[in-house]
């Protein structure tokens, strides 16, 4: 015969209550209590009713990821998700994909009031703030995954993108640098603007002129690296290395310093963004911030379920550290 949380709260004198937070997980019930309960439990052989605990609670033990990106295939996004997988499947959550939503914004607002899920993560690059008004309004917990937002009410982990641009500039002068360029990405304003900060500030700290002509922006792949790196190379004094916003668009980049003769790094020296699986096999091998993509992941699904726990927590706002890696493009 099965044990009821009764039995197990008189076994453990503790109250029916607590032991369903312990459980639960819930913030207000310690580290020491929950163990015991957890321990208990298993010794005991208590399975809680999940039907019976979603009917009382009204919770769905599912939680939605919102896609607005057509390019799920991108290393850069699957390694997120990997990580929001494996966490969502530790917290006991069944994760729900939703795509399309650019194409039918109204997906959005329909999956917020439906309830049919307990709180959504939202991932996608390029401008998605328009997204999240209607979020926000609609009072589900969610988390902004991998980027972060100038939105009061929104939650999100991202990567410390200003940090790591600092870290790649100040490389680069380290190795003789004083004519650096940036390559940026519009179409991602936010982020775009943090990693540019961070190349402001080390060029500044280190008395050298950022040249405007020397700061372009990529457009669209498969060529828009390509295209900034000739816009970059028109004027008459080009610089002799280059931040570039991703290390896609770095790669983009490279053919046309092919093209031209432009040996890297001897004549020129590129740093890219991301550390996806591709810039190892780059030719040459890219220098890169690497991104905790797989931990972005992991970290998103605790910050939301701190959310569906504690719905008066004040929104999480968590930046994660990022390091250099030095390959052969930048030395």
């Amino acid at each position: 015969m099965t044990l009821t949380i009764s039995e197990l709260s008189k076994i453990l004198k503790l109250a029916p209550s607590t032991i369903s937070k312990a459980l639960n997980g819930y913030s207000e019930i310690s580290e020491e209590t929950r163990i015991r309960v957890v321990e208990a439990a298993r010794q005991y052989g208590y399975q809680p009713s999940t039907a019976a605990r979603n009917l009382r609670m009204k919770f769905t033990d599912r939680i939605g990821l919102v896609n607005p990106t057509t390019t799920l295939s991108y290393d850069y996004f699957m390694r997120i998700i990997k990580g929001i997988a494996i966490a969502s499947e530790n917290k006991g959550y069944t994760l729900v994909l939703y795509t399309s939503v650019l194409e039918k914004p109204e997906i959005v607002e329909k999956v917020c009031y439906s309830k049919e899920v307990d709180g959504l993560l939202v991932l996608g690059n390029g401008d998605i703030e328009h997204l999240l008004d209607p979020i926000v309004k609609s009072k589900i917990p969610f988390c902004l995954v991998g980027r972060q937002s100038n939105h009061p009410h929104v939650s999100f982990i991202a990567p410390d993108d200003e940090n790591g641009t600092q870290q790649a500039v100040q490389h680069l002068i380290n190795q003789g640098h004083k004519k650096i360029g940036f390559i940026g990405q519009k179409s991602d304003p936010i982020t775009n603007n943090s990693r540019f900060q961070g190349f402001k500030k080390i060029m500044d700290a280190a008395g050298l002129l950022i040249n405007n002509h020397w700061v372009v922006s990529a457009s669209s792949p498969p060529l828009g690296g390509y295209f900034a790196m000739k816009e970059l190379f028109s004027v008459g004094d080009p610089p002799t290395a280059v931040f570039c916003f991703s290390d896609g668009i770095a790669m983009e980049a490279l053919p046309y310093l092919h093209e031209k003769g432009i040996r890297v790094p001897q004549d020129f020296a590129i740093v890219g963004c991301d550390n996806i699986s591709l810039s190892q096999s780059a030719s040459p091998p890219l220098t890169t911030i690497n991104i905790p993509l797989e931990e972005i992941g992991k970290s998103s699904v605790e910050c939301l379920n701190e959310l569906i726990k504690n719905p008066e927590t004040t929104p999480i706002k968590k930046y994660l550290p990022v390091d250099l890696i030095i390959r052969e493009s930048s030395l």
